[in-house]
């Protein structure tokens, strides 16, 4: 796996369903790539401002180390975001109660049953049955280029079972 320019190493929690809190040295690690800064980022900020650019740096930042089957926990997200504990699980919560997959490690048991799907699959489910786009953009933080890259994938892929 090679590195890209604007992206970091970092150990994350090996394993995507590893929901239990632990101590970090009971934690199995593993070495994943982030995205710390992205050109959505600026749209995002551009767009929707700062609150927005932060959720959308977050969600990103989760999926990214789940498709690399792995979790972070809060201590490693503190790292990475200029918040606290406390500040950071109320974006992700924000997210869980709009369903959105974005497991951390230490959750609780009812966060975990309020997640439903990923957050392009959520986001398009949510377009194809009438919500506005730019309202919906701005709830779940998407930026006009992530929008884009999901909707020409998913109308690929309708394209493509016919």
């Amino acid at each position: 796996m090679t590195r890209a320019p604007s992206q970091i190493e970092f150990p994350g929690i090996s394993g995507r369903e590893n929901h239990q809190k632990r101590s970090r040295a009971n934690q199995t690690e593993k070495l994943i790539h982030l995205t710390v800064v992205a050109e959505e980022d600026i749209e995002l900020m551009a767009e929707f401002g700062t609150v927005a650019l932060q959720r959308g740096r977050l969600a990103r930042l989760l999926e990214e180390a789940y498709a690399q089957d792995a979790i972070l926990d809060t201590p490693r997200l503190c790292v990475l975001f200029p918040q606290t504990h406390r500040g950071i699980r109320a974006i992700l919560q924000s997210f869980w109660q709009k369903g959105v997959l974005l497991p951390v490690a230490g959750m609780k048991k009812e966060n975990r049953q309020l997640m439903r799907n990923l957050w392009a699959a959520l986001a398009i489910d949510r377009y194809l049955s009438g919500e506005d786009l730019t309202i919906l953009r701005k709830n779940l933080a998407i930026s006009t280029s992530r929008w884009q890259r999901w909707w020409q994938g998913f109308k690929e892929l309708v394209q493509n079972q016919d």
